[in-house]
């Protein structure tokens, strides 16, 4: 099917279009997520990494498995938020931790 670049703002609201990206600081702890700026992806990954661009393609093919391979702790955790919480309406002190949860991950649930 066709694939289609994904505009880098929404024309109406000038609001980023593009999905979050994180990173882990320790693969191991949850909690350790960090937000990455899509507009500066050097700043967390070193010189010269950048995103030129998003692109979005419909198919039919198999969903892919494997991410509990290099996330061992989606296995144990199963659901709930990402710093251990069931839910989202006390904040934890790691921020980003307690509004991302396990879905997110697991069934391409956006934030």
């Amino acid at each position: 099917r066709s694939r289609r670049d994904v505009p880098r703002f929404f024309r109406r609201t000038r609001s980023s279009a593009y999905l979050m990206l994180v990173t882990f600081g320790d693969m191991a702890d949850p909690t350790s997520v960090m937000k990455v700026d899509r507009d500066d992806l050097a700043s967390t990954f070193g010189e010269g990494v950048s995103l030129k661009r998003m692109t979005v393609q419909v198919t039919d093919d198999p969903v892919t498995t494997g991410i509990e391979e290099r996330l061992g702790w989606l296995l144990v955790q199963r659901s709930g938020m990402l710093d251990g919480r069931l839910n989202n309406t006390i904040k934890a002190e790691h921020r980003l931790a307690s509004d991302l949860s396990i879905m997110n991950f697991t069934h391409g649930i956006l934030p």
